[in-house]
């Protein structure tokens, strides 16, 4: 899969509910430089990353900002992301949330919070705390927990989607519904994502 690039600046994820979930963040935030595009996780992140610099017009590319979630292994997704830069010969930055690089700049997110296990839908239920629904939720997370005897392998997932079974036409996702401003785009949940992207757009 190749990227046509169009603007100065790239903003990189996993799939394709990602690239949803951000398109209608930028268009929240009014931001119109960035470029959203999917690059996969795991086995496809690092051939995708390699790949980048042989993409017709990648030299216009001002910055890039790379979003992964931290799923089980926060520590072990970021040297992820810094290896495939590293094999790829392009900046590398030491730590999230700061840039790498001079003429082209490189910054990295790691969901949900550059420190802790989890996804990007752990911010989007965070940002719902509030809403009675989610102790619906709760409750069918902590009853499947007591049937099972375990803790559920992709539990943030799964409360999102319990979450929004809610919606009457049904099978949403977590992009769909950023599309459907589901979520509360002023909460405070979203202030790490929200100043990650306004550091990309205006580096």
């Amino acid at each position: 899969m190749g990227i046509t690039i169009s603007k100065p600046k790239l903003l990189l994820v996993e799939g394709a509910h990602e690239v949803t979930f951000f398109s209608r963040l930028l268009e929240v935030m009014g931001i119109e430089v960035i470029q959203v595009e999917q690059v996969g996780s795991q086995y496809k992140f690092r051939p995708m990353i390699m790949s980048l610099p042989g993409f017709p017009n990648f030299h216009q590319v001002e910055a890039i900002g790379i979003v992964r979630d931290a799923d089980s292994s926060y520590e072990n997704v970021f040297s992820s992301v810094q290896d495939a830069l590293r094999m790829a010969d392009l900046p590398v930055p030491n730590q999230p949330l700061h840039f790498a690089g001079n003429d082209l700049k490189i910054i990295v997110f790691i969901a949900p919070d550059n420190n802790s296990i989890g996804a990007l839908e752990d911010i989007c239920l965070a940002s719902v705390q509030d809403d009675p629904i989610m102790k619906c939720v709760d409750d069918y997370m902590r009853c499947l927990k007591d049937i099972q005897n375990k803790d559920h392998d992709h539990a943030n997932k799964a409360r999102t989607q319990v979450y929004l079974a809610k919606e009457p036409e049904g099978n949403i996702h977590m992009g769909i519904a950023a599309k459907k401003d589901i979520w509360n785009w002023q909460s405070t949940a979203f202030g790490e994502v929200r100043d990650f992207i306004l550091q990309l757009a205006q580096i």
